[in-house]
């Protein structure tokens, strides 16, 4: 897994979240049931509120973070935050919850096909930082689910996945 290195100014995302044990060995299909009803909440969400549309700065990519630590072997509660970049913080119903993510620098992994569902938290956390010298400089993941996202299980789906590091 090589990434692309880009520099990302400050992104401003409204969504829904919830907390779970995502990253432990036990609870990783349990979770995937989680997050998929998260986005689906999300998604009729955004769908009976056309109003929070023309705040959307691409209503074709969606984001989804996990906060915490991804180290498969140290429990803990873990945020999942889905939703999508917004301009600015005015107007938005209540229910959505608004993160703002760093300027920073990202490595960026692009997964494909069974990527997107296999091991990668672990080949990037345990394998890729160390070998390539970056540190971690926030708790937190980006994945971005954009026009080249088929479904989970397509060999054809493409998600990126962006790292904050020095």
């Amino acid at each position: 897994m090589i990434p692309h290195l880009i520099h990302k100014p400050e992104t401003i995302l409204a969504g829904m979240t919830f907390y779970s044990d995502c990253f432990t060995v036990h609870a990783e299909q349990h979770t995937d049931d989680d997050i998929a009803r998260l986005w689906d909440r999300f998604s009729r969400f955004m769908d009976s509120h056309p109003q929070v549309w023309r705040h959307l700065v691409d209503p074709d990519t969606g984001y989804q973070i996990q906060i915490g630590s991804f180290d498969p072997e140290i429990e803990g509660s873990h945020e999942v935050f889905v939703g999508m970049e917004i301009r600015q913080v005015s107007h938005l119903p209540a229910r959505l919850s608004v993160k703002v993510l760093p300027a920073s620098r990202y490595a960026v992994f692009t997964l494909k096909g069974n990527q997107v569902t296999g091991n990668w938290p672990q080949k990037i956390y345990r394998l890729w930082l160390p070998e390539a010298g970056y540190r971690v400089t926030g708790p937190f993941m980006i994945q971005v689910y954009d026009s080249r996202y088929k479904g989970f299980g397509n060999p054809a789906t493409e998600i990126d996945v962006a790292i904050p590091i020095r």
